[in-house]
């Protein structure tokens, strides 16, 4: 089956790794918490190691606080601008080949690099407009939402016993 994949397609991808994936919430946690909290660590473990007053032990809690305090507001811009840069994307219109056999997924032709099992399949996930497959290794693929698409991902559903999961982006 053909699909055409567009910029508005590649929109919706975007948004979605940047809002959605499991690899941005695991950064975001990361930066947001794991960070401040090894500050502090490194403060404790420094005081030990020096003997010193707690001086490093204070200087790194409050370089914590700071950080839980900055850094939302970088991320939120940082955030905005990856979103904008998403939205601003020219214009354009792709032709792809997209089956379901057996137990391969294929996007394109018949080279091995557009083969997946269906076992590396992790994520179904519907938005408005689109469909997108995760697969293992932080591999995202975009399909335009239609009766074909919605009928073969929904047997794909069956077949991986994935649910596929409705997330509203705009």
């Amino acid at each position: 089956m053909k699909v055409t994949i567009t910029n508005k397609d590649v929109e919706v991808l975007k948004k979605f790794m940047l809002l959605h994936s499991k690899m941005a919430k695991k950064q975001k946690i990361t930066s947001f918490y794991l960070i401040p909290f090894e500050f502090i660590l490194v403060g404790i473990v420094l005081d030990a190691l020096t003997k010193l007053a707690p001086v490093l032990s204070i200087t790194s809690a409050i370089l914590g606080i700071l950080w839980l305090v900055i850094f939302p507001r970088f991320y939120k811009k940082m955030l905005i601008r990856h979103l904008a840069d998403s939205e601003s994307l020219p214009a354009s219109s792709v032709e792809m080949g997209f089956n379901v056999l057996n137990d391969e997924v294929i996007f394109g032709g018949e080279k091995e690099s557009e083969k997946f099992g269906i076992n590396e399949l992790n994520r179904l996930v519907c938005t408005g407009s689109n469909f997108i497959l995760a697969f293992g290794k932080n591999f995202h693929m975009v399909l335009p939402k239609n009766s074909q698409t919605a009928e073969i991902l929904e047997n794909l559903s069956q077949k991986t016993e994935i649910e596929i999961e409705n997330i509203e982006i705009s």
